[in-house]
Formats: structure tokens, C-alpha cells, sequence
């Protein structure tokens, strides 16, 4: 498991990246595949591959929306997960 750090506004934020399997690896590449073509579903799709990389469930997604002040903020904070764990992502294939 690795550390990854992003930032909402001036806050420094931190999230653990898990080792994926095969069948896991596979769902992150459909779900980038998606969000590389939007479908009306992007936030979703964003959602489920930061889940998928750092093991939250449902619940924890609830827990993480309703520890932020507004949704808009959530969804912000969700986004820079994302753009994180994507450039973690990609700092690993070289």
C-alpha cells in the first residue's frame, strides 16, 4: 500500500492506494476507458475507480460526502482524489 497526497484548496489531503488483482486492474482500465469517453455518468465512474484503488465501500463514500461541508465540496474532493490516484497511476508505467 502506498501513501498518495492531493489538495483541496490550501489543505493537504492524503489517501492509501491499494494493490489491485487482476479482475480489480481490469475494471480500472474499463473505468478509465469511460471516463476518457463521458457517458452521462462521469462522476460515478470517477467515484468507482477511486473506491477501487483505495478499498472504500459505500459506506465509506457516505461517511467522506457527509464529512464535507457541501456537496459541491465533496464532489471536488472526489475529483482531486481522482486526478491523484491517475497520476499515481501513471508515474508507475514508466
Amino acid at each position: 500500500m502506498e501513501k498518495i497526497e492531493y489538495k483541496v484548496g490550501s489543505k493537504k489531503k492524503e489517501l492509501t492506494i491499494i494493490e489491485l488483482g487482476w479482475q480489480d486492474f481490469c475494471k480500472s482500465t474499463d473505468l478509465a476507458i469511460k471516463i476518457s469517453n463521458p457517458n452521462g455518468s462521469q462522476f460515478t465512474d470517477i467515484a468507482n475507480l477511486v473506491m477501487l484503488y483505495t478499498g472504500k465501500k459505500d459506506q465509506d463514500m457516505m461517511e467522506w460526502k457527509n464529512s464535507c461541508k457541501t456537496q459541491a465540496d465533496f464532489v471536488n474532493e472526489v475529483s482531486e482524489a481522482f486526478l491523484a490516484i491517475t497520476k499515481h497511476i501513471e508515474s508507475k508505467k514508466k
